[in-house]
């Protein structure tokens, strides 16, 4: 194990276990949450056999399975900044369906939208994430009040 993360398991930030159900417990889990946790391990493990997210779309590229320890697991308070997917959106910000149309009256702007962060999320560039989520948001507003074509 690295020095950092002996240093944060040491501190009690970080949990490190030869069984899941071990780790359920370091992570402090106990009854109905416990049994939760386990049971949302194994469904992730079992989409993982399968090769597809049928619970939420990931990509199979991106499914690992849970199943050798070590297993590793920490507390994250409001770090996270983005989701690597995100909602599909077309050029005017409207959300798609599956079948990549159109979805009447549904918009999404930030972070969230269009996979704009799959791949990297551009720390060093300040204004990139904001300045996106205004542009977005704007053409929402415009679009919903009438003033441009949806």
């Amino acid at each position: 194990m690295l020095p950092k993360m002996e240093e944060a398991e040491a501190a009690g930030c970080f949990f490190r276990a030869d069984t899941l159900d071990e780790l359920a417990d370091k992570l402090g889990f106990t009854g109905e949450a416990k049994d939760t946790f386990l049971a949302t391990v194994e469904r992730y493990n079992e989409l993982y056999d399968v090769q597809e997210d049928t619970d939420f779309g990931k990509p199979a590229y991106r499914l690992s399975a849970i199943r050798k320890a070590p297993f590793y697991g920490c507390w994250l308070g409001a770090s996270l900044l983005t989701t690597e997917q995100g909602i599909a959106i077309n050029e005017k910000g409207q959300a798609l369906d599956t079948n990549n149309q159109p979805m009447p009256g549904l918009y999404v702007t930030g972070d969230m939208s269009g996979s704009f962060f799959a791949n990297n999320y551009p720390c060093l560039m300040a204004g990139v994430a904001m300045g996106r989520t205004m542009t977005f948001a704007i053409k929402a507003i415009k679009q919903m009040a009438g003033l441009e074509e949806a």
